[in-house]
């Protein structure tokens, strides 16, 4: 095999090596059937962990929580968890959340909800340009 080619090959090798998801880390998938929900001392977050067959294993997740998307209150909830309730909101006033699971690779794509505790339900998705929708 001539140098030039044993180079091209030991390129493509180490290509496919660095791609391959076995060899490099993962993120995980989102958490599933996120649901936010208003309770008598604020808001009631739960959820299901993403699919073992799918995704890589979950750490942790953080909880994003807030008035505005752009004033975010973070907290990291072990990976047992599967509800979380988040007391230090104002009632009357609709807070939004964004929710991602986390490993050593890095965080999921996020899964954004809306609550009103202590008032309406209002149901909304956030695209990623922050462009709500009811």
């Amino acid at each position: 095999m001539s140098p030039a080619r044993a180079r091209a090959l030991l390129g493509l090798l180490v290509t496919l090596c660095t791609q391959s998801p076995l060899l490099s880390g993962s993120k995980p998938l989102p958490p599933r059937n996120v649901k936010l929900t208003s309770v008598d001392k604020g808001l009631k977050v739960t959820w299901d962990p993403p699919s073992e067959l799918d995704g890589q294993p979950v750490d942790s997740y953080s909880i994003g929580y807030g008035k505005s998307m752009k004033s975010l209150r973070f907290v990291t909830v072990d990976k047992d968890r599967r509800s979380e309730l988040l007391e230090d909101v104002e009632p009357g006033v609709l807070h939004f959340l964004k929710m991602s699971a986390e490993n050593k690779d890095g965080m999921s794509k996020p899964v954004y909800r809306a609550e009103t505790p202590g008032g309406v339900c209002l149901s909304v998705c956030v695209d990623r340009d922050m462009h709500v929708s009811l």
